[in-house]
């Protein structure tokens, strides 16, 4: 028979703790009369809840609260089992990569997922896809693609297979026996990156004279910085020190209409950094807070039009195209700048380390990978003291 405790709650309301035991189960619950019944109705309706509990644990149609918990368990593994690669991609991988992905990077790895991988691997089970399926999808895919969209395509893939054998989701990586792509015949593959001669650095600096102040001030600071497009579009004032010759680079603005237009997030590696500027930069940079001073007040340093708001990237890249093809200004765009700043600094004898913390890369490697060719002559050298190592030996 059910036990029945009377008690009050908190607020001084009454309330019945009915407790029911069956084959070594037991379960309570409370039960509350209603304010306006009488003494003889509370008793009646009290004994019909105690003798259903009592009938519901009985027949197993009631689960205790250790049953409860178990089974929350058990539904919570079944849920977290990922079955397919479309379970896996969608419900594991592009969630974790949207904490760290910039938005457009984000949408670009979507786009290949709903048109390209999901439509052949995602009603297959992870552990059923080997090395041949996928080497299959990334030749057909490259038929139809230029090789560097076929290197991003298997990037993809290789992180989505990593992640899912990191995960234990599955036991063997196919990844790890499928090749890199390579070009296929005839097909140019990505030149080194644009960049300037001090020459043709001085000769743009002459065509800016003609450019109205806010975009002499921005190339300036890119050229001067070696940052890139969007962390110049998210400066403020405040990142400004005047007085120390520096600026720091701690934000990163980029546009999507998925967020509704622009946006700041943080730089592409995730951290800031500090980077000092020259005399005539510092100098540009007074008379665009002068100037702006007098239109509309902005925290930012570079803004759209006549107001306060900063101006979007998109609205850059448009300007430095038309300035290239005015100026006739070979391959002009933002990034050709940092690439200017970064290639002129280890030709005059920068240190790699420095020039690497300079531009924001994550490691060192990633400066050495993108700017090897500008120690070609080194390498060269090299080479030239070893051949008369050889031949002066040979003489002897």
């Amino acid at each position: 028979m059910a036990s029945i405790k009377k008690t009050t709650d908190s607020r001084g309301a009454v309330v019945y703790k009915v407790q029911a035991s069956s084959h070594g189960k037991r379960v309570t619950k409370s039960w509350r009369p209603e304010p306006s019944w009488s003494a003889k109705t509370t008793e009646r309706e009290l004994a019909k809840f105690a003798a259903n509990l009592e009938n519901e644990l009985a027949a197993g149609t009631l689960q205790t609260r250790g049953e409860k918990i178990e089974a929350a368990k058990i539904a919570a593994a079944e849920a977290a089992k990922v079955k397919t690669f479309e379970q896996y991609a969608n419900g594991v991988f592009m969630p974790s990569k949207a904490l760290v992905l910039a938005e457009n990077t984000r949408l670009s790895y979507q786009l290949f997922l709903d048109l390209h991988i999901l439509p052949v691997l995602g009603d297959f089970a992870l552990p059923e896809i080997n090395s041949a399926m996928i080497g299959k999808l990334l030749l057909d895919f490259q038929r139809n693609h230029a090789y560097s969209s076929t290197l991003k395509f298997y990037v993809l893939l290789s992180s989505v297979f990593k992640m899912a054998y990191l995960n234990d989701v599955i036991e063997n990586n196919p990844m790890l026996k499928v090749p890199r792509p390579q070009p296929k015949r005839g097909e140019k593959t990505k030149s080194e990156p644009t960049s300037y001669s001090v020459r043709e650095v001085q000769y743009i600096f002459k065509c800016l004279e003609n450019e109205p102040l806010k975009w002499r001030c921005f190339i300036h600071v890119l050229a001067d910085s070696g940052m890139r497009r969007g962390e110049a579009a998210a400066l403020m004032w405040q990142d400004i020190d005047f007085k120390n010759s520096t600026i720091e680079i701690s934000k990163n603005l980029q546009y999507s209409e998925n967020k509704g237009g622009v946006y700041i997030t943080v730089p592409k590696s995730g951290k800031g950094r500090v980077v000092d500027i020259g005399f005539e930069t510092l100098s540009l940079l007074r008379q665009l807070r002068l100037e702006q001073s007098e239109r509309a007040i902005s925290a930012f340093c570079f803004t759209r039009g006549f107001d306060a708001q900063p101006m979007s990237p998109q609205n850059v890249s448009a300007y430095f195209r038309k300035f290239g093809e005015k100026y006739n200004v070979k391959n002009f765009h933002p990034h050709a700048l940092r690439h200017t700043c970064a290639s002129i600094s280890l030709l005059g004898g920068g240190d790699v380390t420095s020039v690497s913390r300079r531009l924001g890369h994550s490691n060192v490697s990633i400066t050495l990978n993108t700017y090897s060719h500008v120690n070609f002559d080194d390498i060269r050298n090299a080479g030239n003291v070893l051949r008369a190592a050889l031949d002066k030996a040979e003489g002897e």
